[in-house]
């Protein structure tokens, strides 16, 4: 049996909406995430009239994220992948909130508000520094009950911290229906994502906590279901009666990833079937065709 790619399309995630012909495309739903960074210790440079420098050492090699409410679902990416998605996230023109707090510090200097730009991680060093200035304004979302204990910014060094980070709304989820036609029982079919890490396939979001799988045949017998970051698959076993006769499925779940990436997916057979083919669905648009050749 073999896997072979036999096509794809190619859709910028932020742009799903306007592919669609009726309202549902326009139900996308964006997250903001809180990204999180623990360190041994640092320092606040001033360098200019409201402007300074902070350095992290002894960063964390991984950046925990926290989705927004309800779910408050939380995961992980490297520190070198949250510098290098800098400015896929909006990052570079509109620079994000932080709180800096302290541990163990006075009340008078456990927190301090501020903006963050110009990331720069030393992996090998395990340090992180960033342009930062004061924030005057109280922010809002996430940070808005760390603002009521923000303290004057100026130059120190501090000992263990964590470093809360507000995006403001990076996460883009479209749910996507996958429809394939004609599958033989006794093989499996599969649908792979192609981005480079920045979109991934997912389950449930925030607002919406399960995925779903639909046959149209009252018998078919399912071997195995698996989702991934970056596939889909499905296996299917013979029948009761022990027919093998083709079926058709679809499989409900969710896109989600960086508003500004682009994706492929590809479709993907085990063995000879020259019959099956799949359709996506993807934010409410019309199907299209990932052929099967």
């Amino acid at each position: 049996m073999i896997s072979r790619r036999v096509g794809a399309f190619l859709i910028p995630l932020a742009g799903l909406a306007a592919l669609a012909a009726t309202p549902a495309a326009a139900s996308a739903e964006t997250h903001s995430l809180l990204f999180v960074q623990e360190t041994s210790g640092g320092e606040v440079i001033r360098i200019g009239p409201s402007r300074y420098k902070v350095r992290l050492d002894g960063v964390s090699s991984q950046v925990t994220t926290f989705a927004d409410r309800p779910a408050r679902q939380a995961g992980q990416e490297s520190a070198r992948a949250f510098v290098a998605r800098w400015g896929r996230r909006g990052f570079a023109s509109d620079p994000p909130n932080a709180a800096l707090v302290v541990h163990g510090a006075p009340a008078s200097s456990d927190v301090m508000i501020l903006t963050l730009s110009h990331p720069r991680y030393d992996r090998a060093r395990r340090t992180l520094t960033y342009a930062a200035r004061p924030l005057d304004d109280a922010p809002a979302g996430e940070l808005a009950g760390l603002s009521e204990r923000g303290d004057r910014m100026r130059a120190r060094r501090f000992g263990a911290a964590s470093l809360f980070i507000d995006d403001s709304g990076w996460t883009v989820a479209h749910r996507v229906v996958l429809n394939f036609k004609n599958v033989l029982p006794g093989h499996f079919a599969e649908v792979q994502l192609d981005s480079g890490g920045d979109v991934a396939f997912a389950t449930s979001t925030p607002s919406a906590p399960g995925a779903g799988l639909q046959f149209d045949a009252a018998s078919v017998r399912i071997n195995g279901f698996q989702v991934s970051p970056q596939t889909v698959a499905v296996s299917l076993g013979a029948a009761p009666d022990g027919t093998f006769n083709p079926v058709d499925f679809s499989v409900s779940l969710f896109i989600v990833g960086d508003a500004d990436a682009e994706f492929g997916l590809h479709s993907y057979d085990a063995g000879f079937q020259p019959h099956m083919w799949v359709t996506a669905s993807i934010g409410g648009a019309p199907p299209q065709v990932i052929p099967q050749g």
